[in-house]
């Protein structure tokens, strides 16, 4: 059998209607591509259906590429500027995931793009970051939304609410286990809720409007906290 391709992004799904390498297409009953399919489907990394025209393919959240009967399928991430976020994934692929566990994928609550170029990765925490201190659970995951930045503009934001006036930028920086250059930086950034909520009161004139817009660009800006 001659090898075909088919290339998705999470997500995504195909069919033989769109894709000549899927229409037709059987695998052979009980081989070792028919288990397989199963394993992935019912794993819910892909879902692969056998229809009257051929295959189906329908992706998930998993990234990564196996082989069926000659077919080779790849899952691409949909956003290609966070490499880092695949190795949340398992990496040794669905044969040797034997527990067959759905795939960690980190989640940020916020990614502000412009076209397909990342302008911020932010995090909505709960908890005022001016008075109480940064749990470690919360500086671990903002070091890996960090790090998945190309090494030029490696940065996470967290977002936090607070009601203290004199709250302003916080930054950590991270360095390799034994010190040298900064690899990631991230910024703890407040939230202040009265402000926030004057804004969300003021209506919907003009000015009203670009204090708004003023107040989340300050919210998404990868620019470092100046010094008091």
């Amino acid at each position: 059998m001659s090898t075909d391709a088919v290339a998705l992004c999470e997500w995504e799904s195909a069919g033989p209607d769109r894709w000549p390498s899927l229409a037709g297409r059987r695998l052979v009953p009980q081989g070792p591509a028919a288990r397989l399919a199963k394993a992935l489907t019912d794993s819910g990394r892909l879902e692969v259906l056998e229809l009257a025209q051929g295959l189906e393919l329908r992706a998930t959240s998993w990234v990564g590429r196996v082989t069926l009967d000659g077919l080779t399928i790849t899952i691409r991430p949909k956003i290609p500027e966070l490499p880092l976020l695949n190795l949340m994934r398992y990496a040794y692929g669905p044969r040797y995931n034997p527990q067959q566990r759905r795939d960690p994928v980190p989640r940020p609550d916020f990614v502000v793009r412009r076209r397909q170029q990342i302008l911020a990765i932010l995090d909505a925490k709960y908890r005022d970051l001016w008075v109480l201190a940064l749990p470690r659970e919360m500086l671990y995951q903002l070091a890996i939304y960090a790090l998945t930045q190309p090494s030029d503009g490696a940065c996470a934001t967290i977002l936090y609410p607070t009601l203290a006036d004199a709250a302003r930028d916080q930054l950590v920086a991270f360095h390799g286990i034994l010190g040298g250059p900064t690899k990631a930086r991230a910024i703890l950034r407040p939230v202040h809720l009265l402000v926030l909520d004057g804004l969300l009161r003021a209506g919907s004139g003009l000015e009203a409007e670009r204090q708004r817009q003023a107040m989340v660009s300050r919210l998404i800006s990868r620019k470092e906290p100046s010094s008091p």
